[in-house]
């Protein structure tokens, strides 16, 4: 069985019970919560990982750590970006570096969507305001009746497929659901 490795959790009790959720199937897997204290704590973390599951956004796998690390094949990146790996070491290596692109659809969508609330309810302003003591009144606009333009991305991204997410395509547009009603 593959020894997996996530050797930082940002600190995140979240990101943890995410990683500890995916992984149950493996048996040989250490996840740690906090972030390493330096480059040689994380390369004591990854010394005996074949597979390093890191965040992103989590501590850097450098050219020291992966040459620290002899056992490594595969570092799998929560997330589109690779910046948080040493490519070139990588390779050098022969150690795989794997991405996950499609992680972050639904919640891109649904910040999409929380951003378009809050430009229609005048939020960040309100906000400014009331933090400075005011109280004011601000009438957004209503969403009922509206027409939200999309760029199809649901066509080759199933998990963005408008029904998925409450909403029905009509030609170039998405309307929600009426309330109550499911889709048939």
């Amino acid at each position: 069985m593959m020894r997996i490795v996530v050797p930082d959790c940002l600190g995140d009790a979240v990101v943890e019970q995410c990683f500890a959720k995916h992984l149950t199937a493996f048996s040989d897997v250490s996840i740690h919560r906090d972030p390493p204290r330096d480059e040689d704590a994380l390369g004591e973390r990854l010394a005996t990982a074949e597979c390093a599951l890191v965040h992103f956004e989590g501590a850097r796998i450098t050219k020291a750590v992966i040459e620290g690390s002899p056992y490594l094949r595969i570092v799998s990146i929560a997330g589109a970006g690779m910046d948080c790996v040493d490519a070139e070491a990588a390779r050098a290596r022969g150690i795989r570096i794997a991405t996950t692109p499609q992680a972050a659809i639904p919640a891109v969508a649904e910040m999409t969507v929380a951003l378009m609330l809050a430009m229609a309810r005048s939020i960040p302003s309100l906000d400014r305001a009331v933090r400075g003591g005011e109280w004011p009144v601000l009438h957004g606009f209503d969403l009922a009746g509206k027409t939200i333009r999309h760029s199809r991305a649901w066509r080759h991204r199933p998990a963005c497929r408008p029904h998925r997410r409450g909403l029905r395509h009509a030609g170039d547009r998405l309307e929600p659901e009426p309330h109550g009603c499911t889709r048939r």
